[in-house]
């Protein structure tokens, strides 16, 4: 779907009548109803869990007293793609929440082998961090206590195939088998502008 299309769906939903208690946000900014006629190019749009409509647009700066979103002036560009690689050694251990620069991306689930996504879009040039909260599963399968889980924050290359070929890791954490405490990890790092 292009962004023209869910822009447009998603006003018909606000403005439409049947979704008054939503809001939508550009860059945190609330700019529910405030927005007419606007395209917003290469943007990440979300729902959070009150159903709100968030939308990240890093090429644009917004302030609730401008009427519509201005292209920022020459923002440094995030140099290559960067993502949070997760591998699971024993399924069924940890839920992981994923947050980059204190916003949700992701959950990764206990029953995933292997996992990856994309955090691009979220980091700016600069230091930036990435907090994955462990959260133990109340009954996991019994075993000795092995290594459950990795995470690593790389930045890589990903073919059509859906393989990475990572250039650079730039944090990762393990989490062992049997422990039932949830516990955060943050991984800072720099990331270069191009």
């Amino acid at each position: 779907m292009s962004i023209r299309a869910l822009v447009t769906l998603l006003a018909l939903l606000v403005w439409g009548g049947h979704a008054k208690a939503v809001e939508v946000q550009v860059n945190g900014v609330n700019v529910t109803g405030s927005l007419r006629d606007v395209t917003l190019e290469k943007v990440n749009v979300r729902f959070d869990e009150k159903g709100n409509v968030v939308i990240d647009a890093p090429m644009y700066a917004v302030s609730p007293d401008l009427p519509a979103p201005m292209p920022a002036t020459e923002a440094p560009q995030v140099d290559g793609r960067y993502y949070v690689v997760a591998t699971a050694a024993h399924l069924g251990h940890y839920d992981v929440d994923v947050k980059v620069n204190d916003r949700s991306v992701t959950r990764v689930l206990a029953g995933s082998p292997t996992w990856l996504t994309e955090i691009t879009g979220s980091l700016a040039v600069g230091a930036n961090s990435v907090v994955l909260t462990f959260l133990p599963k109340p009954d996991p399968p019994m075993m000795p206590e092995s290594p459950a889980i990795e995470l690593m924050v790389v930045r890589g290359d990903l073919a059509s195939d859906g393989t990475l070929t990572v250039t650079r890791v730039f944090g990762k954490s393990t989490r062992k088998t049997g422990q039932r405490m949830a516990e955060a990890v943050t991984l800072p790092f720099e990331v270069i502008g191009k």
